[in-house]
C-alpha cells in the first residue's frame, strides 16, 4: 500500500513539474493546457491534457489535435487547434468553438516542422485534466520571477547563471567527497533506539535529474526543426542569377534564454548564423536564395537548432560546428552536474537514514498538506 502511495506521489509531482516546465520553457512538456475557449467543448479554457512530443507520434492527421508554433493566431506563440484539413503546402488548423479555419484568418499553413505535440486521444476524444491549468497560471508567474530573480531568461544572465550553476555543483560535489570520506572514519558504533526508515540518494538524483534533464532536452531537440522558403522565378521580380532577399524569423516563447543556431542549405545564406535570444524575444534574420528561373519554384530550407544559453555563446557555437551533439551534452553537463551537486551535497553517495519521531500521516492528508 505504502509503495502505491509513493508511486501516486511522485507521479503527481512529475506531471506537475513537467506542466509547470512547459510553461516556463516555452514548449508543452508532456502535459499542455488551452488557455482560451476555441476548442470548447473538447476542451474548455484552463482544462490540462497530455502532450506528446511530435518526434514519437511521426506525422499528424486529420482529426489530430496538435500544438503548433503559430505565426497570427492571438498574436503568435504555441496554439493547440484541430487539424482539419491537408494540402501541398501544409496543414489547415482550425479551434472547434471558431466559425473559420485559423488560415481564413491569416494564419499561413502549418508544416509538419511547426508542429510541437499532439493531444493524447482514446477513442477518437482527447484525455483532459479539468482545470489544470488554472493552477499552473499561478504557479507560472512564480517560477517567472524566480528566474528572473537569479538572471535567467536575458541572454547574459543566463550564461552567467549557468556557470555559476555549474560551479556551485562542482564544489558540492567535491566537498560531499572529502566529508563522505571523514564520516566513513570518524562513524559512531552508537545506534538510535527510535525507528529510522532509510532514503537512497541515488533514487533521488535519478529522479531529479529525470525531471530537469527530460524537459530540457525535449525543448531542445523537439525545438529543432527547419523552415523552407519559397521562391518563384520572375514573380519576385528578380531575374535569374540574381538573389532573392527573405525574412525569417525566430521566436523563444520561454523564461529561459535560447542559443539559435541557424544552418542554411541548398545555397542560401543567411545575415546572422547565431541568434541569441532572451526570455519572450523574437528576431529577424534576412536569409538570401537564388532567384530561380521564371515560373520555376525553387524551396530553400534553413535548419534551426536550439539549446538553453547556459554557457558562452561562442564556446556553444564552437562545440555545435564540431557535431549538434557535443553542444547538446555540454548544456546537459552543466543540468546535471548542478543537480547531482545539490543532491549529494544535501544528501550525499548513499543511503540516508531518517529517524521516524511521529506517527504516519494518512496519505490523503498528507497529499492535502502538500497541495
Amino acid at each position: 500500500m505504502r509503495t502505491a502511495e509513493t508511486v501516486l506521489t511522485v507521479l503527481l509531482l512529475a506531471g506537475v513539474a513537467a506542466l509547470v516546465a512547459g510553461q516556463a520553457l516555452g514548449y508543452p512538456v508532456l502535459l499542455g493546457f488551452v488557455e482560451t475557449g476555441s476548442m470548447s467543448p473538447e476542451m474548455e479554457a484552463g482544462d490540462g491534457f497530455i502532450a506528446v512530443p511530435s518526434f514519437l507520434t511521426g506525422s499528424p492527421s486529420v482529426g489530430d489535435v496538435v500544438v503548433f508554433e503559430a505565426e497570427e493566431v492571438q498574436d503568435g506563440g504555441l496554439v493547440t487547434h484541430r487539424i482539419v484539413g491537408e494540402t501541398d503546402e501544409g496543414y489547415v488548423t482550425k479551434g472547434d468553438a471558431n466559425p473559420f479555419t485559423d488560415q481564413d484568418g491569416g494564419e499561413p499553413y502549418v508544416t509538419e516542422d511547426a508542429v510541437l505535440s499532439e493531444a493524447l486521444a482514446v477513442g477518437g476524444n482527447v484525455v483532459t485534466v479539468p482545470r489544470l491549468g488554472m493552477a499552473v497560471e499561478t504557479v507560472r508567474g512564480a517560477v517567472a520571477g524566480l528566474l528572473a530573480f537569479v538572471g535567467i531568461g536575458t541572454a547574459a544572465g543566463t550564461q552567467i547563471s549557468g556557470v555559476v550553476l555549474f560551479v556551485f555543483g562542482v564544489v558540492l560535489l567535491v566537498a560531499a567527497s572529502l566529508d563522505s570520506r571523514r564520516g566513513a572514519k570518524e562513524r559512531s558504533r552508537n545506534r538510535s533506539r527510535k525507528r529510522e526508515s532509510v532514503m537512497d540518494a541515488r533514487l533521488v538524483l535519478i529522479a531529479l535529474v529525470a525531471l530537469v534533464l527530460l524537459p530540457a532536452n525535449i525543448v531542445m531537440v523537439g525545438g529543432t526543426g527547419v523552415q523552407e522558403l519559397t521562391t518563384t522565378g520572375a514573380v519576385e521580380g528578380e531575374e535569374t542569377g540574381e538573389t532573392v532577399d527573405r525574412e525569417v524569423t525566430v521566436r523563444n516563447d520561454g523564461f529561459v534564454a535560447m542559443l539559435v543556431v541557424l544552418e542554411p542549405r541548398d545555397g542560401a545564406e543567411v545575415s546572422q548564423r547565431v541568434v541569441e535570444l532572451p526570455a519572450g524575444e523574437t528576431a529577424t534574420v534576412t536569409a538570401t536564395t537564388p532567384a530561380p528561373e521564371q515560373n520555376v519554384e525553387r524551396t530553400d530550407r534553413i535548419h534551426e537548432y536550439r539549446y538553453f544559453l547556459l554557457l558562452p555563446a561562442s564556446f556553444v557555437e564552437s562545440l555545435h560546428s564540431t557535431a549538434p551533439v557535443l553542444a547538446l551534452a555540454a548544456v546537459n553537463g552543466v543540468l546535471l552536474t548542478g543537480v547531482a551537486g545539490l543532491v549529494v551535497g544535501l544528501l550525499g553517495y548513499g543511503k540516508v537514514r531518517i529517524r521516524e519521531t511521529e506517527r504516519r500521516t494518512p496519505y490523503t492528508r498528507r497529499l492535502r498538506n502538500l497541495l
